[in-house]
Parts: structure tokens; sequence; C-alpha cells
């Protein structure tokens, strides 16, 4: 697929929105599993700009190439544009995500998201949304994504 996504004004004004199932295992503090939809929107509004939205809650500007530490988590995400591709990358202390967004033009989008347990953890530990307490999961997959592409 040819890119919108270069570091040019040219993909400036293009909302990005990915939906996710993802299925969790939690062993610890409950054992149960769990099937769970996440949608984020990226809208890029200028040549390294980008407003950034998810189903979490979160809702803030970034600038492509930068990192965001959330210190209440204690993650960090980049933002970058590589091989004319948008790559989000999560980091945390047990596991690494990261999502490829590659596109056609303005029509259609792709994504894939890849998770991997670091070395020496067993367990993927998240928080849970609802009240933010610290679980631990034996398997976080996700199942299906998809992407749409529209101009802003």
């Amino acid at each position: 697929m040819a890119a919108i996504f270069a570091a040019s004004p040219a993909f400036a004004d293009v909302r990005v929105s990915i939906n996710e199932d993802v299925f969790e295992k939690e062993v610890s503090p409950l054992q149960q599993d769990h099937n769970n939809t996440f949608n984020f929107t990226l809208s890029l509004t200028g040549k390294n700009d980008a407003h950034y939205t998810c189903s979490d809650g979160c809702n803030y500007d970034i600038k492509l190439g930068r990192t965001i530490r959330n210190e209440k988590y204690g993650s960090e995400t980049t933002y970058l544009v590589r091989n004319g591709s948008i790559i989000i990358e999560l980091n945390t202390s047990s596991y690494s995500a990261g999502t490829t967004i590659k596109t056609n033009g303005v029509t259609s989008c792709s994504a894939v998201t890849r998770i991997s347990l670091k070395p020496g953890h067993q367990y993927f530990e998240l928080y849970r949304i609802s009240n933010h307490e610290k679980m631990y999961n034996s398997i976080y997959r996700i199942t299906i994504t998809s992407c749409s592409i529209s101009s802003s």
C-alpha cells in the first residue's frame, strides 16, 4: 500500500480510527476471561501534529516522533512515522505493543498490533479500566482489528 503518512503536510486533516477486539485471560486478582473492545482515533492535524482519543478516556494532542510517559501506569507511548506508516509503540514494565497503520491514501487503511511479553515476565500486567486495579493476564491478544480513514 502506498502511504499518505510522510513527514509532510500531505497527511494533514486525516482521521484514522482503529477498533480492536481483545481477549484477556486474567489470573489475578480474579480468574476470568475478558472479551473487550478498544477503540482509538488519531486525527492528523498538521505536519507532525495529531490528536489522540481512545475508549479508555484518553484525549490529548501529540507530536509525531515524541514519547509520552504515563507516570501513573509506568508506561511510555511513542507515535512516529516510519517507512510511510504511522507506528504507535507502547512499552510497559511487563510487555510491549506496537501498532502499524498503513493506508492507500484516503479511502482505506489497515492496522496490525503485535503484543509481546518482555523477558523475565510470565504475565501481562495491566490496569482494569473500571477501577484502575492492577491485574495479571496470562493471555492478552488482539483477535480482530478494523481500520477506517476519513478526512477531518
